[in-house]
């Protein structure tokens, strides 16, 4: 059996008005984001959120434990990533500079301008670190990036979560038993129920317009 889908309706001047007693989530319209439609797409919206909402709060979790809750840490990366970027040029001179420079016999003395094997390596070593580095600086940014988009999104699903419980609020709100109804209104008013509108439907009466699908 289809759930009854019931609309009170009223007659103001020349105008027909709807005043919601009961009906589902189809029925019910709220603004989420900007948008204006039924409560069912927006509760639907709001889980999507939600669940989104969780997976960068995973990987702020991530984030903190990566730089010990530091949120300010990756400034300092990032500086020292553009500083090797910089000066690249000055590890390619220093490598030009090495490669034609060879070891001596021990126990003979160096020249000023030569060095050993064991120096170059340690080179070699230093910009290796220097990439890694780079690469972690990267890694934080990007962390920090999906740290802010998880605070934003989790803002937007409490808005979005504080939108739904104002329409079902809403809704309760407006809820009205229609003996209750009856009774307030004129002697003369009546309570119709019909599918479709009243030919002689006046200011005095109250229409429950029945959209209840039909099986």
């Amino acid at each position: 059996m289809a759930e009854k889908m019931i609309t009170l309706k009223k007659k103001i001047g020349a105008e027909v008005f709807d005043l919601m007693v009961k009906t589902v989530g189809a029925q019910v319209t709220a603004t989420y984001n900007g948008t204006t439609t039924d409560l069912n797409t927006i509760l639907g919206t709001i889980l999507t959120d939600r669940a989104s909402a969780e997976e960068f709060k995973k990987l702020k979790e991530s984030y903190d434990t990566l730089t010990g809750g530091a949120s300010e840490a990756y400034d300092t990366l990032k500086e020292i990533g553009e500083w090797i970027t910089s000066h690249q040029d000055l590890y390619e001179k220093l490598v030009a500079i090495t490669d034609k420079k060879v070891d001596k016999v021990d126990g003979k003395q160096l020249s000023t301008e030569d060095f050993t094997t064991e120096l170059k390596t340690k080179l070699t070593d230093l910009y290796t670190k220097a990439q890694l580095d780079t690469k972690f600086s990267d890694a934080a940014n990007a962390t920090a990036e999906a740290k802010q988009a998880a605070d934003n999104a989790q803002s937007a699903a409490e808005a979005a979560q504080s939108t739904a419980d104002a329409a079902k609020t809403q809704a309760e709100t407006n809820k009205t038993d229609i003996a209750d109804l009856q009774k307030k209104c004129a002697a003369n008013a009546r309570v119709i129920v019909s599918a479709t509108q009243p030919e002689d439907l006046t200011e005095a009466d109250l229409w429950l317009c029945d959209t209840t699908p039909q099986a």
